[in-house]
């Protein structure tokens, strides 16, 4: 589980609170084979996996999503689909933005981020071969992509 470090503020206490939730529905994502990303600040993958796929993308604004999407992408690819899951007992610490204005500009990033990466790879959804996360969980980021949204449903 990811903890904000500067978590004094009631700004940065909200996100920790939207960190426990977004853990939480990680872990069920993860069981359900469907988690679509770790958080960038806490993840653990696999050297060679990560050396397969090229690393870290440099032209993306979610990194996480991209390189999750990059190994489910390969996998497929290879015939199988990889194990992306949640450690409920790991923990990290990570600080957060404890002002509005580059709260907000770090909550647009992700949005245009996580858009950029779903159309780049919108060949996974609906697609069998992907298992939980190309017929679970990508259709429903699309629905979620299309449907309009509060500030506070974005990062979910």
């Amino acid at each position: 589980m990811v903890s904000v470090r500067n978590a004094a503020s009631l700004l940065t206490r909200h996100q920790y609170a939207e960190y426990v939730k977004n853990g939480i529905v990680r872990i069920g994502w993860s069981a359900l084979g469907a988690l679509e990303q770790v958080p960038g600040a806490f993840a653990g993958i696999r050297a060679s996996a990560f050396r397969a796929v090229g690393g870290f993308p440099t032209d993306s604004l979610t990194e996480d999503y991209e390189l999750t999407y990059r190994l489910v992408a390969r996998g497929v690819a290879d015939g199988h689909v990889p194990l992306v899951v949640t450690v409920p007992l790991a923990q990290g610490v990570h600080g957060r933005p404890a002002h509005r204005s580059r709260l907000r500009a770090s909550a647009d990033a992700l949005v245009r981020g996580f858009l950029s990466t779903l159309f780049r790879f919108r060949h996974l959804i609906g697609r069998p071969g992907a298992g939980g996360f190309g017929m679970v969980r990508l259709p429903l980021k699309l629905v979620d992509a299309i449907l309009p949204s509060s500030p506070s449903r974005r990062s979910s």
